[in-house]
C-alpha cells in the first residue's frame, strides 16, 4: 500500500518535471523564432 502511494507520487512528480522542462524548451524555441524573424525582417 505504501509502496503504491510512493510510486504514484514519484510518477506525478516526474510528469510535472517533464512538463516544466517541455514548457521551458517551448519558450526557448519561441524566443529563437522571434529573433530569426526580426533578423530576416
Amino acid at each position: 500500500m505504501q509502496a503504491t502511494c510512493t510510486t504514484r507520487s514519484d510518477y506525478t512528480n516526474m510528469k510535472f518535471e517533464r512538463t516544466r522542462a517541455y514548457t521551458r524548451h517551448q519558450r526557448q524555441r519561441t524566443m529563437r523564432r522571434k529573433m530569426i524573424i526580426v533578423k530576416h525582417a
